[in-house]
């Protein structure tokens, strides 16, 4: 499997609706091609910007946390996850 279809099924997002190969490859180069560190960014991206939150409507906060924090450990490093507050 290559590098992008992996880090797309990590995410929830097979079918290219939050982001671009473009996007994802830019991740990929932030996290030193390491994909699980790439789907931990991804993943914060998602929590913090809740326009992306609608494809992942299934999941809640919860899920995306123990996400984020297993492909860290995966990545080798520890979870860096920012907590989240409601300011509305």
């Amino acid at each position: 499997m290559d590098v992008l279809k992996k880090l797309r099924k990590l995410i929830w997002d097979e079918s290219a609706e939050v982001f671009t190969d473009e996007d994802l490859q830019e991740f990929l180069a932030d996290a030193g091609n390491n994909v699980y560190k790439a789907a931990a960014i991804c993943l914060n991206i998602v929590r913090a910007n809740p326009e992306k939150l609608r494809s992942f409507a299934v999941f809640t906060y919860e899920d995306l946390d123990n996400a984020i924090k297993y492909y860290e450990r995966m990545a080798g490093g520890t979870t860096k996850t920012i907590p989240l507050k409601k300011v509305y």
